[in-house]
């Protein structure tokens, strides 16, 4: 399936996530400050189109723990558990 948008859904109207591994563990579990999570935010993580899941999760890794070579593995787990998190709001149309 290729992408035609990416949608943010601020305030949680069209999709409501139980858990998010990935923005809210990973800092704990890679050993890196919430405030180097907060750089890589801030420094266009979030305006950066990656080519795929590969791209997006070694960006993470070299960038957070480069040193670590487990990071990869850790950020795609962490990666995968939050995107199963997501669910539709009822009533919205997908």
């Amino acid at each position: 399936m290729t992408l035609a948008a990416v949608l943010f859904d601020l305030y949680g109207t069209l999709v409501d996530v139980d858990e998010r591994p990935l923005s809210r563990r990973r800092p704990s579990v890679l050993g890196v400050s919430r405030a180097a999570w907060m750089d890589l935010l801030r420094g266009g993580l979030l305006t950066t189109a990656f080519a795929d899941e590969d791209a997006f999760v070694g960006t993470l890794a070299r960038t957070l723990a480069p040193a670590r070579p487990d990071a990869e593995a850790i950020c795609r787990g962490l990666l995968r558990a939050e995107l199963d998190a997501v669910r539709l709001v009822p009533g919205a149309v997908s």
